[in-house]
């Protein structure tokens, strides 16, 4: 069970990680946003919970504010929200969500 959970975090986060977004806009003070979402997901903005690095969930540290910043990190999220079923904190995260979706396919082909 622990091991196909880091499996499914590792994979999303490889995903998250591709050149394809590389340029993912992360628009002014959505880091803050990414910084809220973070402590919703199940993984965080990394994969350190799931290979148990921490204890418990995300909890955000102002250290990790250039990380919120990040187009990957960005896309982390969207997938992990996407997949949970979380509620994001503005609409244009559902723009965003439906074009981190879009390219998904392409990049498991």
């Amino acid at each position: 069970a622990d091991i196909e959970v880091a499996s499914v975090a590792h994979i999303l986060y490889s995903l998250s990680k591709t050149h394809e977004f590389d340029e993912h806009p992360v628009r002014h003070n959505e880091e803050e946003h990414n910084a809220e979402l973070s402590e919703e997901v199940p993984w965080g903005p990394n994969t350190d919970i799931p290979l148990g690095r921490k204890n418990g969930r995300y909890r955000y540290s102002h250290t990790d504010e250039d990380m919120m910043a990040e187009p990957h990190t960005k896309c982390f999220l969207l997938l992990q929200a996407n997949l949970a079923s979380i509620k994001l904190p503005v609409t244009d995260y559902i723009t965003d969500t439906r074009s981190v979706m879009d390219q998904l396919p392409r990049l498991l082909a």
